[in-house]
């Protein structure tokens, strides 16, 4: 299915969720699942937080649903939800404890994407052959810039829809994402610093 038709297809399926048609918000739940998912799992690096941030982003579409706007995308819509459900978990996380880089899992960094977007901090993750690295990187983020590189290299969102989920112009996200980046590069030469 092309973009434009599943854009559509989405905007009718929500169109008839906000009539009470659970079938269809089913089946937006179908389609969306595993982007959300994968967006939360960016976010925190941890299944089990990823999947109940999912689950939850879902629950508050269902309860909000009559306040989409079908003249807008319904997955702007969406990960806006999971955006901010993220931020508002990542804060709480971070008042009550931290966790350790440590902890995180290399085996799952998934990026098949990596070398093909995220250009200077990822050749330099690619030039010391340690995936780890961009993976703590992208955690030692600020909240809105991890966010911004999530929304951008690994779930492929434009930029215009970047905008839209982060509340953001089009400059700003320009800038935002050119800010992230630059501090992936300086954070992993950091790195690559500590372990020379």
């Amino acid at each position: 299915m092309n973009p434009v038709s599943a854009v559509k297809e989405d905007t009718a399926l929500a169109i008839r969720a906000q009539k009470g048609d659970r079938d269809a918000y089913a089946h937006l739940v179908e389609r969306f699942q595993t982007r959300i998912y994968s967006f939360c799992y960016q976010f925190f690096r941890d299944r089990d937080v990823a999947a109940e941030m999912a689950q939850e982003t879902f629950l508050r579409a269902f309860r909000y649903i009559k306040k989409y706007d079908s003249s807008k995308k319904f997955s702007t819509w969406v990960y806006s939800i999971a955006k901010n459900i993220c931020i508002d978990e990542k804060r709480k996380m971070d008042r009550s404890r931290t966790v350790p880089i440590e902890d995180v899992n290399p085996s799952s960094f998934q990026s098949s994407h990596q070398g093909q977007h995220l250009k200077d901090p990822s050749q330099i993750s690619l030039q010391l052959e340690d995936r780890m690295l961009l993976e703590s990187a992208i955690a030692q983020l600020p909240d809105k810039y991890r966010a911004a590189i999530i929304l951008c290299y690994f779930q492929e969102l434009p930029y215009q829809e970047i905008g839209d989920v982060l509340g953001l112009s089009l400059n700003l996200v320009k800038v935002r994402i050119f800010r992230a980046k630059k501090q992936l590069l300086e954070i992993l030469k950091e790195k690559q610093g500590e372990a020379s």
